[in-house]
This record gives C-alpha cells, sequence and structure tokens, in this order.
C-alpha cells in the first residue's frame, strides 16, 4: 500500500504507484497541506499511518486492510470551561499587556 497527499487530499494506491484513489473516508475537513506519519509494523501489527484534520483538530490513524481513518484524538476536557470535545480547537490570541 502506498499512501501520498496533495492539497486537501489523501491518496492510496495498491498497484505500486500506478493508480491513485482519494483515502480520505472516516476523516474530518483536511487542511491545504496534509502531513502522513508512519509507524512501522511489526510481525504481529501491520504499519501504522496517522493524519490530522483541520479544524475541530483531531488526529486519525489506519492500518493496511482496515475500511476507513478512525479518530485517535478521543475526547478532550477542557478545564478552564470544564467542557468537553471530540479533537480541538487552536486560536491565536493577541494580549495588548504582553507586548508583543
Amino acid at each position: 500500500m502506498f499512501l501520498a497527499s496533495r492539497p486537501g487530499n489523501i491518496v492510496r494506491s495498491s498497484d505500486g504507484g500506478r493508480t491513485f484513489e482519494s483515502f480520505t473516508e472516516g476523516l474530518g475537513p483536511l487542511p491545504f497541506f496534509v502531513r502522513i506519519a508512519r509507524d512501522v509494523g511489526r510481525e504481529s501489527a501491520p504499519d501504522l499511518f496517522l493524519t490530522f484534520s483541520a479544524a475541530p483538530s483531531s488526529f486519525y490513524q489506519w492500518q493496511d486492510g482496515e475500511a476507513r481513518w478512525t479518530n485517535a484524538s478521543g475526547t478532550v476536557h477542557w478545564q478552564d470551561s470544564g467542557a468537553d470535545t471530540n479533537g480541538f480547537v487552536t486560536r491565536l490570541a493577541w494580549r495588548s499587556d504582553c507586548g508583543t
């Protein structure tokens, strides 16, 4: 199996790269620049692939033989608000009192 990314998409090939198909089943919205990480498997487990989605940000995993990506982020509990969310949202904040 061969995985590759292009703007806003992940594609895979099962024929050595001759043909590709979109492989985003189970993923949230993808950012423009997609990264894929690979954890090389062992005899007891196939290679594990990881990627992330945009907002809300989440990590996803996939192993050869699975039909779709699965959310590996779990539930995040925010201590300041007491809210539980799946994934997380990042925001840039600017404070006038910090001098930056």
